[in-house]
């Protein structure tokens, strides 16, 4: 089990047990360096104290990466983002607000092809049908219009940034073109970590596919490596369901893998049960401004499965098959939220849906402390949701489609000395102060 657990968080690690004693080698982890010993290994004499130093390791693993991952997003070609394209920078919060259709989910579709680079790319869009299905549909003046993704990415404790432009070379080959560079912040000078024009690529190479899932065919490159696992590590959370037959609301295998949540929720159970005790009473705490009476929240193990019970003033012990579906999402966003050690960059489709407005402002607040952790880019139609993000304008896209192309519009609270007063964001919104209206 802690084999596994370690895996899951990506730790490499060697484990030999003899005569009661655990010998652990924690590469480069919180627990190693705690545990410390002589002849260049770690040595703990008891089983009990390796084990609260996994636990150490477990819950305070660092994450990799800043709270920014993404810096700039650009993008040409691709569904509602036409021949001019959109340029977007981004914040660590992001919220974006726009009527249905303006194109605010097909920034996170985008982000969606980033994580699939990981993988299996032209199955990503082949459930989508293809390339073809992928690329801007409206006229292009004559002129052949080319798909291209470009991101900026924000290294971690060094002194630049990475640059990823690819994209089809054409929506019929399905072949993908694509470059990577290092950019030096104090020279400002490009050094190519792969591009698909020099020649000759490398033998073995699926050209459908992005390198980034081909890394093996490549020299070592620790740049390429870290952003693999930063694309593989976007969370996005778009296809709730919280009804009946939701897999939240049965026990889930204790064998699953308890990293971040699961983009369906499914794992709930199991991420809460590795809450350490502090942070569960922090999500408990959030859980009682939802709705009183709540003592407690556990997560018992039933014939190998993890289960999920609210437990209520007077004994009661509620279930996940018996929780509203509100109570349930909401306890879904409190464990994304207030998740230690949070993915790199987590998107979230209108996470105000079945919660009552009043709720939403404790939303907003959740949504600014875990930015600190996280880059969050978050979709909404709630002018409360907006209202509650006052003190936080700049944090807010307003979203427009003209002639069938989108375009953001980022908050800037000097604009908004004219309109604020006594109102709040949400109102400004809904008096077209900011955009991204329906009229």
């Amino acid at each position: 089990q802690l084999r596994r657990r370690l895996e899951a968080e990506g730790k490499e690690f060697t484990v030999t047990i003899a005569r009661r004693e655990l010998r652990a080698w924690l590469r480069g982890s919180a627990a190693g360096a705690a545990v410390e010993g002589a002849a260049g290994g770690w040595v703990v004499p008891a089983f009990g104290t390796i084990r609260s130093a996994l636990c150490l390791n477990l819950q305070s693993r660092p994450q990799q990466g800043l709270t920014m991952l993404i810096e700039r997003l650009q993008v040409k070609g691709l569904l509602s983002f036409g021949p001019e394209g959109i340029d977007l920078t981004l914040e660590p919060l992001n919220v974006l607000i726009g009527p249905n259709g303006s194109g605010k989910s097909n920034v996170v579709q985008t982000l969606a092809l980033l994580k699939a680079t990981t993988g299996d790319l032209a199955a990503c869009l082949g459930e989508k049908g293809g390339w073809l299905d992928w690329v801007w549909q409206g006229p292009v003046d004559g002129r052949l219009l080319g798909l291209t993704i470009s991101v900026t990415i924000a290294l971690p404790e060094e002194r630049g940034s990475i640059l990823h432009l690819w994209g089809p070379i054409d929506e019929y080959s399905g072949l993908i073109e694509e470059s990577i560079a290092f950019r030096d912040k104090a020279s400002e000078n490009f050094a190519i970590l792969y591009s698909s024009n020099d020649l000759p690529l490398p033998e073995g190479l699926d050209e459908s596919q992005s390198i980034m899932s081909q890394l093996h065919l490549l020299p070592e490159c620790a740049k390429l490596r870290w952003l693999r696992e930063q694309y593989a590590g976007i969370s996005l959370y778009r296809n709730w369901t919280f009804g009946v037959l939701a897999p939240q609301r049965s026990g889930q295998s204790a064998e699953l893998r308890s990293g971040a949540l699961s983009e369906g929720a499914g794992n709930l159970a199991n991420v809460i049960s590795r809450f350490s005790s502090t942070e569960r009473n922090n999500l408990e705490e959030h859980l009682r401004r939802f709705y009183g009476g709540v003592i407690g929240v556990s997560t018992p193990v039933r014939s190998g499965k993890v289960s999920l019970v609210v437990e209520e003033s007077q004994g009661r012990q509620i279930p996940a098959t018996h929780l509203s579906d509100g109570t349930l999402r909401y306890l879904s966003l409190l464990t994304i939220l207030l998740d230690p050690v949070p993915p790199p960059l987590i998107a979230i489709e209108e996470p105000e849906l079945g919660l009552h407005p009043d709720v939403v402002f404790d939303l907003a607040r959740l949504l600014v402390e875990a930015s600190e952790r996280t880059q969050l880019i978050v979709t909404t139609h709630s002018p409360t949701l907006i209202d509650a993000l006052t003190d936080h304008p700049s944090s807010v896209v307003a979203c427009e489609k003209y002639d069938g192309q989108t375009r953001f519009r980022r908050v800037k609270p000097e604009a908004l000395e004219s309109w604020i007063g006594d109102q709040g964001l949400g109102e400004v919104w809904a008096a077209g102060g900011i955009g991204g209206n329906r009229w």
